[in-house]
């Protein structure tokens, strides 16, 4: 490759082209080269993150944690400073390098990289951790975050003429979410609670039968796990993964930061 930025611009290209055609190792080794031997400063950390993203999403989080402890080179002296982009790359870096933490099954280093990130993506991560860990009281807790649980659906005029307010499509995910995880906790109350508050709302949407079957109650020991392993693939729909690859697919890695 050429050197300078004429050779980077290259090699950007032809990263977002590897992966759009999911040949992941070859961009990985593409990016790799380039993060340890090329760039410096803010460039090298953004495209160490796309790089992360890359091993992540060939199931490789090993790597991408690997990618993310390349140690970085000062930039050039007189190098121009964003604090606000700074901030939200290192917000990124930390929750892919949470991502990868996870899948490595080392959950309690994954929850201390999102310390203070009060992000909905955190969130996101926080849930994964707790899902995983089977812990459904702090994963209700999260769900309800997602939600948006501070306050019920807000009724519109027309609502008390018939209509029902509506959920958008992830928030109605959150709060089946919400529900499964009160109904593995066996949090009676709270299910009862969740029922009263979004019931109509839910009885609109897409997940309106699995919704009436957690908020009835009477879910038999069989079906919970079941209904779990259901809300478990809709988590994949939401999931923080998810979003990243769809972002890749519609548009091209190197848009990601």
């Amino acid at each position: 490759m050429p050197s300078g930025e004429a050779g980077d611009e290259i090699i950007r290209k032809l990263a977002d082209r590897l992966v759009a055609v999911d040949l992941l190792d070859r961009a990985g080794e593409l990016l790799n080269d380039q993060v340890r031997n090329r760039l410096k400063g803010r460039d090298q950390a953004r495209v160490g993150a796309r790089l992360a993203l890359v091993r992540l999403l060939d199931r490789k989080p090993e790597l991408a944690v690997a990618a993310l402890d390349i140690p970085p080179t000062p930039a050039a002296a007189g190098a121009a400073a964003n604090a606000e982009a700074d901030a939200d790359l290192q917000r990124q870096r930390q929750q892919l390098r949470a991502r990868a933490l996870v899948e490595l099954g080392r959950n309690d280093q994954a929850l201390a990289a999102l310390a203070g990130d009060t992000s909905r993506d955190a969130d996101r991560l926080r849930a994964d951790v707790a899902w995983r860990g089977k812990n459904w009281a702090e994963a209700g807790k999260i769900f309800a975050r997602l939600a948006g649980a501070a306050a019920p659906p807000v009724a519109s005029e027309s609502e008390a003429a018939g209509a029902t307010a509506k959920l958008d499509e992830e928030t109605a995910r959150a709060v089946l979410n919400w529900g499964t995880a009160l109904t593995l906790a066996d949090d009676q109350a709270g299910i009862a609670e969740l029922g009263r508050r979004y019931g109509p709302a839910m009885d609109a949407g897409p997940y309106r039968d699995a919704f009436r079957v957690i908020a009835g109650g009477t879910t038999a020991k069989g079906d919970i796990r079941q209904l779990a392993g259901k809300v478990a693939q809709i988590n994949d729909l939401q999931s923080f993964m998810t979003d990243y690859k769809q972002k890749v697919q519609s548009d091209r890695l190197s848009a990601i930061n």
